[in-house]
């Protein structure tokens, strides 16, 4: 039999030529694939979190290679050049499956809850014609307690499970809420920046020294000679560069998708704190506390060391500066750098001084 795994980002990685009870499911459980009737005409095992990213070539010739020792001829189709989907429909799909599962969830908390009442009914019942104190003299009162402790246990069981799914079908109906938090959104930007400058140096290509009489590999680009030897950069060619460059053309989709979701929130009245909205003495609220600002920079502010105002309403440079523990052995202050995403509200000095008139501020 012939089996072959195809991968492409649109699709993922999937298997084709698999057959119920043909053997290789063993190779495929333990290479982490798992079955779907939701897959491509011919598909029925996929590797989890696989599409709209490039092949994992290794996971993939190694499941290969034990599919191989089952008896199976295997071929492998990888394309991961080609960029997928927009990352527009990939997020209105996760969206989608998110409220798909909130509703079956939903459908087995409820089904769980009205068995546990049953149960309960059934219990009860029994309980009210078991007299207190009674003794398990016979055979029927015996199977009798039986009965009703069963039912009592049933009723705890299924109340459990619809808790389980309740739980479940509350946190898949926040899915998308929570995707779309605007601090959680700001600190995602900030991870896919990062990718983003990490490929595009990929893609320059690195500078390494090599002797005059070595032969530079393919791509190299010649810089300069030097008295230790030829520096040449050494740019990605062929498949590598072009897995690369979709790497790159989806991180760079994903970026533009997120920012506009920013910018639209912040047409809507979001609030996305930066560097301009504060000066040094303004305070700014952390988990519920009050904190002086040290120092504002350019990602972040520079507030007082964190375990030393954690539970109070307001804490000042001064505070600070009173503390045993503020101070470092050369006596700078400790303190703590707040990324503007983690700001909740800010208030000036003057702001703190009405509210907090009990307090004796510099």
């Amino acid at each position: 039999m012939s089996i072959t795994i195809r991968h492409n980002r649109t699709e993922g990685t999937l298997v084709f030529g698999t057959a119920k009870g043909d053997g290789a499911a063993p190779a495929l459980k333990s290479a982490g694939f798992r079955p779907s009737r939701n897959l491509p005409e011919g598909a029925f095992w996929y590797l989890p979190h696989s599409r709209d990213k490039a092949a994992q070539r290794r996971r993939i010739t190694e499941t290969a290679d034990a599919l191989r020792t089952h008896g199976f001829d295997v071929e492998i189709d990888i394309d991961d050049t080609t960029p997928g989907r927009s990352f527009a429909e990939a997020e209105e799909e996760r969206y989608e499956q998110a409220a798909q599962r909130a509703d079956r969830y939903g459908t087995y908390a409820s089904n769980a809850a009205g068995r546990t009442q049953a149960h309960e009914q059934a219990y009860r019942a029994m309980a009210e014609q078991w007299p207190p104190g009674q003794p398990l003299i016979s055979d029927a009162a015996r199977r009798s307690h039986a009965r009703m402790m069963a039912a009592d246990e049933r009723a705890q069981s299924e109340g459990r499970k619809a808790s389980h799914w309740s739980s479940r079908a509350d946190t898949a109906a926040r899915y998308q809420s929570a995707r779309q938090d605007i601090p959680t959104t700001l600190r995602r930007i900030k991870k896919l920046e990062a990718q983003q400058r990490q490929l595009e140096r990929e893609l320059e290509g690195r500078v390494e020294l090599l002797s005059k009489n070595a032969a530079p590999p393919e791509g190299a680009v010649r810089l300069e000679d030097t008295p230790w030897g030829t520096a040449y950069r050494l740019v990605p060619v062929g498949d590598h560069r072009a897995r690369l460059e979709a790497d790159l053309f989806q991180v760079t989709r994903t970026l533009a998708y997120w920012r506009d979701h920013v910018a639209h929130a912040e047409q809507e009245g979001a609030k996305v704190w930066s560097a301009k909205d504060f000066v040094k003495g303004d305070f700014v609220r952390i988990h519920g506390t009050w904190v002086e600002v040290l120092r504002v920079n350019p990602k972040s502010l520079t507030v007082p060391w964190a375990h030393l105002w954690v539970g109070q309403r307001v804490y000042t440079r001064a505070d600070a500066e009173a503390s045993q523990r503020g101070r470092r052995p050369d006596g700078r202050l400790y303190t703590d750098l707040l990324p503007y995403d983690k700001v909740t509200a800010r208030a000036s000095a003057e702001d703190i001084r009405r509210r907090f008139p009990d307090r004796d501020m510099p």
